[in-house]
């Protein structure tokens, strides 16, 4: 810029008028879409709990579903009937449900996790008992081979040690915010 040249206006004043009618405009698009966004994220999480008591039986998604069984799993074998033995600070856990589901569509693609007393959830599959035998399939739908729709799950969850389970949580994304709570016996 030579002398006597005017310096142009910078980036501030040049955009001043649109960056202060941005703000009513977001105001207006949230405000116009709050309900549709409220329910988008209410929907996106397992909220709404269905809790049972131990042993009895609750309905969702068409079938009927309780815990029938829990506690320390003992005596995990592995192939060739060897035990299997668990890491220091670690405790598995052996959960049984029983279903009644006559329509399997209704059941399938299930989540399954363990619930403990501070809120922290486990998941099935864990490397530490990857190769232990007697859980005999780890979803919420009936064996291919069994033809009635009255059927149990065996489940081995692990927990670092001194971990508190409080519930086996059964979730179908499809169906939330609502969920299954099986509250296992104290």
């Amino acid at each position: 810029m030579g002398p006597g040249q005017a310096k142009g206006r910078g980036w501030w004043r040049r955009n001043l008028v649109g960056l202060i009618a941005i703000v009513p405009m977001m105001v207006a698009v949230l405000a116009t879409n709050w309900n549709s966004l409220y329910w988008q994220v209410w929907k996106s999480e397992p909220r709404l709990a269905l809790n049972t008591a131990p042993q009895a039986w609750v309905p969702f998604s068409g079938a009927e579903m309780r815990l029938v069984e829990f506690g320390p799993a003992g005596n995990l074998t592995g192939s060739g009937n060897r035990p299997v033995t668990l890491p220091k600070g670690v405790t598995a856990w052996k959960a049984v449900v029983e279903f009644k589901a006559p329509d399997q569509e209704s059941v399938a693609g299930c989540e399954i996790r363990l619930e403990d007393s501070q809120g922290r959830l486990y998941g099935l599959g864990a490397d530490e008992i990857s190769g232990v035998r007697g859980q005999t399939f780890i979803t919420c739908t009936k064996p291919s081979e069994q033809d009635s729709t009255d059927y149990r799950t065996t489940m081995v969850f692990v927990t670092p040690e001194g971990v508190k389970p409080v519930a086996v949580q059964i979730r179908w994304v499809p169906l939330y915010p609502r969920f299954v709570r099986l509250n296992v016996p104290q």
